[in-house]
């Protein structure tokens, strides 16, 4: 009996985001609101889902996955332009600030200057972003 068919299959990030991407990607540049943006923000999830561990481990819950973290996380923080560091978007904010760093973090992963910077691999690269026909795993 084969059970990889009863198996829920669960989103990548980039199938909870897939309703705001574009269908032609050649289209869209990454554009970062400033230089050091995708380094900042990986920095801060990577903080966030550590402190979330912390916090679990602690009472015993269970841990929200990498790509469901990531994509609530953006929808409700960004990274300030000036002070560089993290701050609750407001409720206004959530609808365009939210989805464009949904729609960067994404682009900046997948863009060629990622492959050089050492926090994006293996964690953030092999669980925010997979090639675009494997849509659930």
């Amino acid at each position: 009996v084969y059970t990889n068919k009863y198996q829920y299959m669960r989103p990548t990030y980039r199938a909870l985001i897939s309703s705001i991407l574009p269908e032609d990607k050649l289209k869209v540049a990454y554009a970062p609101p400033f230089p050091v943006w995708l380094q900042v923000a990986i920095r801060a999830i990577f903080d966030a889902k550590y402190n979330e561990y912390l916090l679990s481990y602690s009472k015993g819950k269970k841990l929200s996955r990498v790509p469901e973290f990531v994509y609530s996380w953006l929808g409700t923080v960004c990274i300030d332009k000036e002070s560089k560091t993290q701050r609750l978007l407001e409720y206004t904010e959530r609808d365009t600030l939210g989805v464009e760093n949904r729609k960067n973090i994404l682009l900046g992963l997948e863009s060629a200057s990622s492959a050089k910077l050492w926090e994006m691999h293996p964690v953030s690269y092999t669980h925010l972003t997979l090639p675009t026909s494997d849509l659930v795993q």
